[in-house]
């Protein structure tokens, strides 16, 4: 995937716009030995092929946001702001939509869970996030978790 990854963004480069891979929860745990997501880290080109950090994802596969920003300083340049109620971990390792599913109750508007966002946040920009992103699935009212998460971030 790594070389598909670089051929991808180079062709990106070439029309104008930017390739970026986002994780889920699949690609933190070990596999044969080796974390998938730091191989693509380690072997794309970092002049294209960009990463958005996903936060809810990562902590539910039981890897911690700002040592993979303090590990990759200038790959990640977005991040999905999520924050999660308690600290909760995929049944598995993440590898199906079943385990995302599960994990959909404990994800709460930014400000309402247990991430330290704002250490998060400062980190992100440290290491080159250039856009943050709210988002929150599967939300009863998104006008209202939207607001609650913004004016959160906003008094960050």
């Amino acid at each position: 995937m790594a070389d598909t990854f670089n051929r991808i963004g180079k062709e990106a480069k070439v029309a104008g716009v930017r390739f970026a891979y986002h994780n889920h929860g699949y690609g933190l745990q070990p596999m044969e030995g080796v974390i998938p997501v730091e191989y693509l880290l380690a072997n794309t080109d970092p002049d294209l092929v960009f990463f958005e950090m996903d936060l809810y994802w990562t902590l539910a596969c039981g890897a911690d946001p700002i040592d993979y920003l303090r590990k990759y300083p200038g790959r990640y340049r977005l991040m999905h702001v999520k924050d999660m109620q308690g600290r909760r971990r995929f049944s598995g390792d993440g590898g199906n939509s079943t385990q995302w599913i599960e994990l959909f109750p404990y994800m709460v508007s930014a400000g309402d869970g247990s991430l330290d966002l704002k250490a998060v946040i400062e980190q992100g920009r440290k290491s080159g996030v250039e856009h943050f992103f709210v988002e929150q699935d599967n939300v009863a009212n998104p006008e209202v978790a939207l607001k609650r998460s913004i004016d959160h971030l906003t008094r960050l």
